[in-house]
């Protein structure tokens, strides 16, 4: 009598395990997304000529965001921001700052991250809307 080898699944199969395993990934996923969308309109509304080729460099280069976003002090912005951009910017300043304030304020347990991160994504909702809604930028780089 042959034994079968358990078959190899990417989720557990476990409902509980299943639903903190999709929890857990859901937020560096919409993160990821996010990021190329704003990456893209960013890039279009300085006036790059293939800003769909900055993206992957941007998203996938050690550091990429941060020399994108050194690179793009100089450019000269050719369209003003919409407000789908501005939401986009918000929701991105509201999920950095959960996952640094996951990192610092939670165990280290991807479990307990996983289940705190919706929470405290909606706890920093209203500082990400003053930064971007309400010219935090400025008021910030103004004082330092």
């Amino acid at each position: 009598m042959a034994v079968e080898p358990p078959a190899l699944t990417l989720l557990p199969t476990d409902p509980p395990l299943a639903l903190v395993a999709v929890l857990g990934l859901a937020p560096p996923l919409c993160l990821v997304a996010l990021l190329g969308y704003w990456l893209y309109r960013d890039a279009e509304a300085h006036g790059t000529r293939a800003p769909i080729l900055l993206v992957p460099l941007a998203l996938f280069a050690p550091f990429g965001p941060l020399l994108y976003l050194s690179a793009r002090r100089d450019w000269e912005r050719t369209r003003t921001k919409t407000e789908r951009d501005r939401r986009v910017e918000t929701v991105l300043v509201a999920l950095c700052t959960a996952f640094v304030l996951g990192v610092i304020l939670t165990p280290p347990d991807p479990v307990t991250q996983a289940i705190a991160l919706p929470v405290l994504t909606l706890v920093a909702l209203p500082v990400a809307y003053f930064f971007v809604y309400r010219d935090g930028w400025a008021r910030v780089r103004s004082a330092l």
